[in-house]
């Protein structure tokens, strides 16, 4: 149970919370939207927190680390699945966004069976963010006519803004979804062929918390 600390009950916080998205953004409900935009920025938030908890409690853990990648991927994937369902974005994007999350993925655990971490990096970083702001923004604008308390917080017009922005935050996450994957690439593919000296995998304890991306 020692496993179950603050940071990592806030990573298994974004599994938890996936179900109640898709079942709201599919639920005839009119605020359905709206609800499962905030609860999907709620969820994203916690990415941030539980690797600051992380951090300030020293409670990293190589079971940490796994976890906040795995709810990283249910949560988004999920939901990019379902807005390609609901024709709110292009399949080509959610599907360029899922092929280098299996590809990275790939490569992570290939490096791990070599002995080596690849630590975070900032593209892998941005990507998380922007990926994540760009649903929100979709959900969010799409809650606009659907229901009186998305009108109701619209008096300055803001979720018109949001709505507007989506397609392009959207598109800026694919094209550094793709960088990301690349330079992840030029790293873990040396370290695959043996050919790549990096750091010993940290012990267990010492990973760091915020994965690669």
């Amino acid at each position: 149970m020692h496993h179950l600390n603050p940071a990592n009950l806030l990573s298994l916080s974004r599994i938890l919370l996936t179900p109640p998205i898709l079942f709201l953004l599919l639920a005839p409900w009119r605020e359905g939207y709206f609800v499962a935009g905030w609860l999907f920025v709620l969820a994203a938030m916690t990415d941030i927190l539980d690797g600051y908890l992380a951090r300030k409690w020293r409670s990293t853990s190589s079971f940490g680390v796994f976890l906040d990648l795995v709810a990283d991927k249910v949560l988004v994937l999920a939901v990019l699945g379902l807005l390609v369902g609901l024709d709110l974005i292009p399949a080509w994007m959610a599907i360029l966004i899922a092929a280098r999350e299996a590809v990275v993925m790939g490569l992570r655990w290939g490096s791990a069976a070599r002995g080596r971490v690849i630590p975070a990096a900032a593209w892998g970083k941005g990507k998380t963010v922007i990926t994540s702001g760009g649903i929100a923004a979709v959900i969010l604008g799409e809650s606009l006519g659907r229901g009186a308390w998305a009108e109701a917080i619209n008096v300055w017009g803001w979720l018109d803004a949001v709505a507007a922005i989506s397609s392009p935050i959207m598109a800026a996450a694919t094209l550094l979804t793709l960088v990301s994957g690349v330079l992840y690439a030029r790293v873990a593919l040396p370290v695959l062929l043996g050919e790549s000296q990096l750091q010993p995998a940290a012990r267990h304890g010492e990973h760091p918390r915020t994965p690669a991306g």
